[in-house]
């Protein structure tokens, strides 16, 4: 199952509990808007629940609740949200667990946390102006991932996903963008989602591409262990392992090898 692990999980193997058992946010969360129009709310299903209670609130006061029965909803705009205000969904279920149930994986320091806040006016034009010159200059993936890319740079993660996935459902369908994706997952803490976007990137990438696929399957290796998968972590790391040392990239692999042995000091392998 999907879950959330610390903030420096990426770099290195920390275990952590996950649970399916909680509506923990998938979108918005940990990201800026472009803009809060549409909206869409979406969060972990949970087993047994039936009815979702969802709320916006900002530091200062609840903005708007409704209650339905599928893990996403449109927010409604009734309230227009503030630019330069840290927002937040709340999910509560009718088998009484919540998304407050999530202990936050971000740095108290991290403005955005698990939240969300709508840039200004002036900010959303430059965007705007510097994805259209992106547009005209480039074509196909080229373009998607230099949007995608931008966006990341912005902080506008919400964005980066939704062009990247709408690409997707155009058929589009390349390692690199899965593998995007699954950073982007990684980074706002959401490793289970993260896995199966690393996945088929390294389904995806082909067999010439040796450094590709030794990289695609380090991470794997990384992600599984966060997710406290560590049997499968280290046949992950064992195969970028071997790839790395053939391939001679030793710096590469002798950072696969010390995840790797501190694996298998905790399983007892040799």
């Amino acid at each position: 199952p999907d879950g959330c692990v610390p903030l420096d999980a990426t770099r290195g193997i920390n275990k952590v509990e996950i649970t399916d058992k909680i509506p923990y946010i998938i979108s918005p969360r940990h990201t800026l808007l472009l803009t809060d129009k549409p909206l869409f709310l979406r969060w972990n299903p949970v087993t047994d629940a039936t009815r979702y209670t969802v709320i916006i609130k900002s530091p200062s006061e609840y903005i708007w609740e409704t209650e339905v029965s599928e893990n996403q909803v449109i927010y409604s705009g009734k309230f227009p949200l503030k630019t330069g205000v840290r927002y937040k969904v709340i999910v509560h279920t009718d088998t009484e667990v919540s998304s407050f149930d999530e202990k936050s994986p971000f740095s108290k320091q991290d403005y955005l946390g698990m939240g969300f806040a709508l840039i200004s006016q002036d900010e959303q034009q430059e965007i705007l102006a510097k994805t259209q010159e992106l547009t005209q200059k480039l074509d196909g993936e080229a373009r998607v991932l230099s949007i995608a890319e931008f966006y990341q740079q912005n902080r506008l993660n919400v964005e980066a996903i939704a062009i990247l996935e709408s690409f997707i459902d155009q058929g589009y369908k390349t390692p690199t963008i899965y593998r995007i994706l699954g950073e982007i997952y990684q980074q706002i803490q959401l490793p289970g989602l993260a896995k199966n976007y690393y996945l088929q990137s390294a389904k995806l990438t082909g067999v010439d591409d040796v450094v590709g696929t030794a990289k695609i399957e380090a991470t794997l290796g990384e992600v599984y262990a966060t997710l406290g998968s560590n049997e499968e972590a280290i046949r992950w790391l064992k195969l970028a392992s071997n790839k790395y040392e053939k391939l001679g990239e030793f710096q590469l692999g002798d950072e696969v090898k010390l995840s790797l042995e501190k694996l298998q000091q905790e399983l007892g392998e040799e």
